[in-house]
């Protein structure tokens, strides 16, 4: 009986050595098949990190040129601001040259031929020795402006602004592109 249990007992304890060393192989599995999914998770992180890195670069460095542009079509617009400032202001100088002349009578009497019946010419006070228009027009001086003239209806219902002022801004949006190229030309 003791044989007996001495049998059992030993096979017990080669079936606990049996089971200790396939737990063991098991154990070294999972850990192995364990780690080996770690790794594959950092792989994938590490390429979606460095993914999302890569976008947000991008955006970064799109939102760094849009910004730029912003800067440089404001710096465009208070250029074109300037030169239609100084432009305006420089004006005066026009009335002086020899060509004026010319130009005033030529705007005006093209303006005349739109107007029906009896017209009034405004001019500033400089410019009033220098308009030939027929005695039919009334002529008159003192207006507050740089150069050209308003030409209007006797009655008040056609107005034609011919004035420096006016036919600049009426050419500026061309000469605007103008000066734009100009400035990027540079």
């Amino acid at each position: 009986m003791q044989k007996m249990i001495d049998d059992i007992r030993q096979e017990a304890l080669e079936e606990a050595r049996k089971i200790r060393k396939d737990f063991s192989k098991h154990k070294k599995k999972i850990l192995s098949e364990a780690e080996a999914k770690v790794e594959a998770l950092k792989k994938e992180l590490t390429e979606k990190g460095k993914k999302l890195a890569d976008l947000e670069k991008v955006k970064i460095i799109s939102q760094a040129n849009l910004q730029a542009k912003r800067e440089r079509l404001k710096s465009l617009e208070e250029l074109c601001s300037q030169v239609l400032e100084k432009s305006l202001k420089d004006l005066d100088s026009i009335a002086e040259e020899k060509k004026y002349k010319e130009f005033l009578n030529k705007t005006v009497n093209e303006a005349l031929k739109e107007i029906p019946g009896k017209a009034v010419v405004k001019v500033s006070s400089k410019d009033k020795d220098l308009l030939n228009v027929p005695n039919s027009v009334s002529v008159e001086s003192g207006a507050k402006i740089k150069g050209g003239a308003v030409i209007e209806s006797k009655d008040g219902n056609v107005r034609i602004d011919s004035t420096l002022d006016s036919r600049l801004m009426q050419l500026w949006p061309e000469k605007k592109g103008e000066v734009i190229q100009f400035l990027l030309s540079g």
